[in-house]
């Protein structure tokens, strides 16, 4: 049963913007701005708003530590949990199920996690 949903995506931060922005017929496209794309052809990306914004629910040392998709995962996680209603606590939180889903795996993650078994980490 699901009991609420989250997403997070360039059209918007919850699935109401999302399906507002898609109703409407907005384009999420528009210049690159998250690195110089001026060696590159094509200079527009749908890109997530705000994407780096801390999330003041975590310590920031925490939060660092995720890449863009982990923390638009938790976001949205969290975005679902509330529209449930629902309360975690230590004895509800193993009859919660997350069923999650992007649209690529996490390069940077990948990446970073096989530099850090190289350096013996």
């Amino acid at each position: 049963m699901i009991t609420g949903a989250g997403a997070i995506c360039a059209l918007g931060p919850t699935p109401r913007a999302i399906w507002d922005a898609m109703a409407e017929g907005t384009s999420a496209f528009g210049p690159i701005t998250r690195f110089d794309a001026s060696a590159f052809a094509t200079r527009i990306a749908a890109e997530v708003a705000n994407a780096d914004r801390p999330d003041p629910r975590f310590e920031a040392a925490y939060w660092g530590r995720l890449d863009a998709r982990s923390r638009f995962a938790v976001r949205a996680t969290l975005d679902a949990v509330r529209r449930a209603g629902l309360n975690l606590t230590p004895g509800n939180r193993a009859q919660v199920a997350v069923v999650l889903a992007t649209e690529r795996p996490a390069d940077e993650a990948i990446a970073a996690g096989a530099a850090r078994l190289g350096a013996g980490d």
